[in-house]
């Protein structure tokens, strides 16, 4: 492939190598283009949200779990272990091994669910935030849709 510059800045190239480029740039733009149209991801910007809460031990996250999941505040709970948190309690640095609660949610049903597990968890300020899922797989959203209550 040759490729030269000259003074009026033109570029030029082999025919091998515009027929390469133009093959490249078309395969690019109509990845571009079909990229927007693919169902491979839905976008769900504002109708789902997950939610973190750290819990003390694996029983009490189950508890928990299983009931907001039974109530369809939650379509699924990941509750995952190892965690570490250090953290400001009543004036003090404090430090505890806890376990963290993924709650795939609808952002309607936030309040509610934030309300159950106030009243069921164990600390006197537990933690419950949330974060709103962008996009997601769509078989994966419509089953989320469709296991959680309608609000």
């Amino acid at each position: 492939m040759s490729v030269s510059f000259s003074a009026s800045s033109s570029l030029s190239c082999s025919n091998s190598a515009r027929t390469v480029f133009i093959i490249l740039l078309l395969g690019w733009a109509g990845w571009r283009f079909f990229r927007t149209r693919d169902m491979s991801v839905r976008d769900m910007t504002g109708e789902f949200s997950i939610a973190y809460v750290t819990v003390p031990s694996r029983e009490a996250g189950k508890t928990i779990a299983a009931d907001i999941i039974e109530k369809k505040l939650a379509a699924c709970v990941n509750i995952v272990p190892g965690v570490e948190s250090l953290y400001w309690w009543e004036g003090k640095m404090e430090s505890s091994n806890e376990l963290m609660m993924m709650i795939k949610t609808r952002t309607s049903l936030v309040p509610q669910l934030v309300e159950r597990v106030k009243a069921m968890h164990e600390y006197d300020v537990c933690e419950v935030i949330t974060s709103p899922i962008d996009a997601g797989n769509p078989a994966y959203m419509k089953w989320l849709d469709e296991s959680t209550a309608k609000v």
